[in-house]
């Protein structure tokens, strides 16, 4: 056996038949991700469709970027994580329902978001929390942000999916109901 592997031939294959295994499961993740799990649709904090415009955007930011513990049932601890559970509205738009540390459910039919947070203050006994989720850097491609409408008031939202384990994937752009494409800085 080690006459085998003393011979470039069969370490070269080796060594690029792990790289590509590699490559695969993280691929297969992602496609696993996108393929199989729930898919929610986020409202965006900005109603001017131009803000997601192009890769020189800034990254956006959802209506759940900011949560209120104190408003919002679950947990008020929280270690490394937040776990944000994701309720659908009349409307096909998803808000948050509660908060946890873990990936525990209150409700059926919902959604859990992984996000990471930071502090953001507090007063009169609310305590804020903004959460980054990982999705807030992206944006429309140059060649179909022509076909944005311009102006304010607009409905903005990203199209994402959400697996078991609260990771998101962001998959397109939706303003006033319609989809746009969307790309990851």
């Amino acid at each position: 056996m080690s006459e085998l592997f003393s011979r470039p031939l069969p370490k070269l294959i080796a060594v690029v038949g792990l790289q590509v295994l590699i490559l695969l499961s993280v691929i297969g993740f992602r496609q696993y991700t996108l393929m199989t799990r729930d898919t929610v649709l986020l409202v965006l904090q900005t109603t001017d469709p131009q803000a997601i415009a192009g890769p020189d955007s800034a990254p956006v930011r959802y209506e759940i970027s900011t949560v209120d513990v104190s408003t919002l049932p679950g947990d008020d601890e929280f270690m490394h994580s937040i776990y944000v559970e994701l309720g659908e509205t009349e409307d096909g738009t998803w808000q948050p329902l509660a908060l946890h540390s873990t990936r525990h459910r209150s409700y059926d039919n919902t959604a859990m978001i992984k996000g990471d947070y930071i502090y953001a203050g507090g007063s009169l006994g609310r305590q804020r929390y903004t959460v980054v989720y990982g999705i807030e850097d992206v944006y429309v491609p140059d060649d179909a942000a022509a076909s944005l409408p311009s102006g304010s008031g607009h409905t903005i939202a990203v199209e994402v999916k959400v697996d078991r384990y609260g990771q998101s994937e962001p998959v397109r752009f939706v303003v006033d109901g319609e989809p746009y494409p969307l790309e990851e800085r």
